[in-house]
This record gives C-alpha cells, structure tokens and sequence, in this order.
C-alpha cells in the first residue's frame, strides 16, 4: 500500500509523509519525505490542554457527494455542529447512555461525524472498526456487533446490496 502512497503524494507534492508501524513489516522508505509517527510522538506529554474556540469557529467543512452536480463544502462551525449533529443523532437513532452505535462509513463523510460527535456527546459508547466490513467473510459485520454488544447499527444501501448475496446465514449464525 505504501507504494501507491507515496506516488499519489509525490505527484500532489505532499513535502512529508507520516507512516505508522502497524504490520511489523518492511516498507520502501525516503528520508527525504517519510517520517515515522512514534518519532514524531516520542516525548510528547500525554495531557494537551483542550484549544478554546468561538461557537462561530470553524469546525469542518463536509463536501456533499457530488451525484446531481459538482461537490459543494458546506462549512460546519464548532457550536452548531456540536449541538445539530447532537440532536439528530438523539432524533433520528434514539440513542442513550449505555447504547453501543456502530455506523458502517468512514470518517471522511458526515455519518462519521454523526456517529463520533454526536454517540459520544450523548454519552453512549462508539464502535470504530478499520479494515473492509466483508473481510475476513461476510459474517464480519454480525460479529463485531455480537462481540462488542452494539445496540444500534447503521448500515449503508450499498453494504445491504454487497452482502445479499451470502443470504441470511451470516446474520443468523450471530
């Protein structure tokens, strides 16, 4: 993966790139641009004092997906989006402390923000998984909500589609 990587960060001439040791195994390495992250981290205190910001600060800017036209950034600010993405969650999901959520998406897209901001700001517990949701079979999905007790799923059409074909044996098998 390391490859690919590093020519999509040399051809958007990305000055750095910060690599995690994860697998334990050897990658193709430039002193010129890679460094490694627990250098970076070594010596770090462990307690960062929280940065103080404006309600109209900007929190983010989320692109839409671009399927009726070009993708267009609506910007979030850091007391709206607090509050908004807080009661949406408590809306739409009903969720309370002591419910474990695990929305299938990437923290790239809103329903990321949905579930990390707006799970945790309700004092419930989030479930984050990396990796695919059909690796290592298409029973993953079901195991990690048995195994860590999820209460609410959130599921994409386009998961739903990708896992029909192994029926329902996988759901209940768990």
């Amino acid at each position: 993966m390391k490859e690919p990587a590093d020519e999509a960060a040399r051809a958007a001439q990305v000055p750095r790139t910060v690599v995690h040791r994860r697998a334990g195994r050897d990658v193709p390495w430039d002193d010129r641009y890679d460094v490694w992250w627990h250098d970076l981290v070594a010596g770090q205190p462990e307690d960062l004092p929280c940065e103080d910001t404006d309600a109209e600060d900007v929190w983010m800017i989320a692109y839409t997906s671009g399927t009726t036209g070009r993708p267009k950034g609506a910007v979030h600010v850091q007391g709206g989006f607090l509050v908004k993405i807080t009661s949406e969650v408590a809306y739409q999901i009903d969720m309370h402390p002591g419910d474990v959520l695990y929305w299938v998406t990437d923290m790239g897209w809103i329903m990321g923000q949905f579930e990390a901001v707006g799970g945790l700001a309700l004092g419930g517990t989030v479930l984050l998984f990396e990796g695919a949701p059909t690796y290592p079979g298409p029973g993953r999905v079901w195991d990690l909500c048995q195994r860590h007790g999820v209460t609410i799923l959130g599921i994409s059409p386009t998961l739903v589609r990708a896992l029909m074909p192994s029926g329902t044996g996988p759901v209940e098998a768990h």
